[in-house]
């Protein structure tokens, strides 16, 4: 029984040494805010280097000539589901038909806490993410949040300043009530989403 006692405490001890060779570090971090807070953080940027496409976002941009596959009607019925029906659902069916068709964009839906099949909005990304959305996309109440400084509101008869802090990035929004809005809505996107492109 002598004779074992130091070879298990030299096991021991090389376990404890192997132990402290693999250690690994793991730092926790807590993040409190609305969704347009923690947006304005660019965790994406932060990590350094872009974050590819998603392996299972909601919906990806179909390649040009080819019919949408599941993920896009997966799409179509959460707006069924969100969207007041009749012509406002039409509407936001269009904007989503044509960001979409832009090639590198999905979309990914923020579920309610308390509802799983229900959604609160829709993020619309550029990929290969380096910023957060270029829109947010509130259905239900047909409200698009642009990534754009509240400049980009001026001169324009539907799009608004935001009333937020002038760090928030997303600084202008529109309700989608018609063609015109929907072309206005358009003309924004497409600048937000140059602009999430660009370096920073």
């Amino acid at each position: 029984m002598c004779s074992n006692g130091p070879e298990l405490r030299r096991a021991g001890a090389l376990t404890r040494a192997q132990e402290g060779a693999h250690r690994m570090r793991l730092r926790l971090v807590e993040i409190e805010g609305t969704p347009e807070e923690i947006a304005r953080l660019d965790i994406e940027h932060l990590l350094g280097h872009p974050i590819p496409a998603p392996a299972v976002a909601l919906y990806e941009g179909a390649p040009s000539g080819q019919a949408n596959g599941p993920d896009g009607n997966q799409l179509a019925r959460i707006l069924e589901r969100e969207a007041p029906p009749g012509r406002a659902l039409a509407l936001l069916e269009q904007f989503f038909e044509a960001v979409t068709g832009w090639g590198d964009v999905s979309v990914v839906p923020s579920w309610r806490a308390g509802d799983p099949k229900r959604v609160s909005y829709l993020r619309v990304h550029r990929h290969p993410r380096t910023r957060g959305a270029f829109v947010y996309v509130f259905p239900g109440r047909l409200r698009l949040n642009f990534r754009l400084g509240s400049d980009a509101a001026r001169g324009l008869t539907h799009a608004v300043a935001r009333e937020v802090k002038v760090d928030n990035a997303y600084q202008v929004s529109l309700m989608l009530v018609d063609d015109e809005t929907l072309g206005e809505a358009l003309r924004l996107a497409e600048l937000a989403y140059e602009l999430v492109a660009a370096p920073a």
